[in-house]
């Protein structure tokens, strides 16, 4: 079982295994515990063969070269892949930021290995055929330091030693406009324009086509804006700007399914991306301590 230590979210993950955000599980044999950081990237690995009597193995801490806001974490293999920001001296008296991916291997879990950091367009958002292509979110700047006016999905080629530039997608400017990288697709929530759809939304489906350029695949409406979006094996849970939350059959990203939904229990706020489940037992929702809110699905 793994934890991975993050700014906002803790992860599991053991080796072989997709990352997934959330809770303990047992998976891999060992665990990689959250320990609290406002600025993330430490890890620490114990062997849980015997899940009773938990074993320290090895310990990392990736933010003590004042690396700061560490994304959240992704795996693939013995892989965990996560990025974080640096300040960097530029010309005289100037600074610039600058994001790095981090990749450690963990073939060895006494041992990790970390690979050089390398220079990425944006935070890490999540990778794609066994870690070979990378995506990311961010700010397009030009070389006078003036950023882009929307944000940008960036598609990159990694070889294990470099990044490379593949291709861009620019955000929608208007908020919310969540992103969630899921296998070889990108969801994208929309917001629409109060003039002309009434701040409804929608949900798209992209992906990188062979020509190299981000091709949309597919979209549908909601009635509400999407602010949250969270995959869970093959359910799409939404969360809109009024507190409900909508779920999808996901087993086609491309063409997703409506399952229904529901609201928010009362004024309790919860947390949607630490919800765990599965089109066949639905979606469960921790309520810090409120308990859990349940969402089934018929069957």
């Amino acid at each position: 079982m793994v934890w991975v230590g993050g700014y906002v979210d803790y992860g599991w993950w053991g080796p072989g295994d997709p990352l997934i955000l959330g809770g303990p599980i047992a998976a891999g044999g060992y665990w990689f515990w959250p320990v609290a950081s406002y600025g993330g990237g430490q890890l620490v690995a114990f062997d849980v063969s015997r899940p009773s009597e938990p074993e320290l193995v090895s310990q990392l801490n990736l933010a003590t070269n004042g690396w700061w806001n560490f994304s959240r974490p992704v795996g693939t293999g013995s892989l965990i892949y996560l990025s974080h920001q640096a300040l960097e001296p530029a010309l005289t008296n100037n600074w610039r930021q600058r994001t790095y991916l981090d990749v450690i291997d963990y073939a060895d879990p006494v041992s990790p290995t970390v690979r050089k950091p390398v220079n990425i367009p944006g935070t890490l958002q999540g990778i794609s055929h066994a870690g070979e292509l990378l995506y990311t979110r961010g700010y397009h700047w030009t070389s006078e330091g003036v950023a882009s006016a929307s944000e940008y999905l960036d598609a990159s080629a990694y070889d294990g030693v470099a990044a490379y530039w593949v291709a861009s997608l620019a955000l929608p400017e208007a908020w919310p406009n969540p992103l969630r990288v899921w296998g070889s697709h990108v969801l994208l929530g929309r917001t629409g324009n109060s003039g002309t759809e009434g701040q409804a939304g929608a949900l798209e489906t992209w992906t990188l086509a062979d020509t190299g350029e981000f091709t949309l695949e597919g979209s549908i409406k909601l009635e509400l804006p999407g602010k949250v979006l969270v995959a869970r094996d093959d359910l799409l849970a939404v969360e809109l700007t009024d507190r409900s939350v909508r779920l999808f059959d996901a087993t086609n990203p491309a063409a997703l399914q409506p399952l229904g939904g529901a609201l928010s229990p009362g004024c309790v706020f919860f947390e949607l991306d630490q919800a765990q489940g599965a089109r066949e037992r639905g979606l469960w929702i921790p309520l810090g301590m409120y308990g859990v809110s349940v969402i089934r699905l018929a069957p």
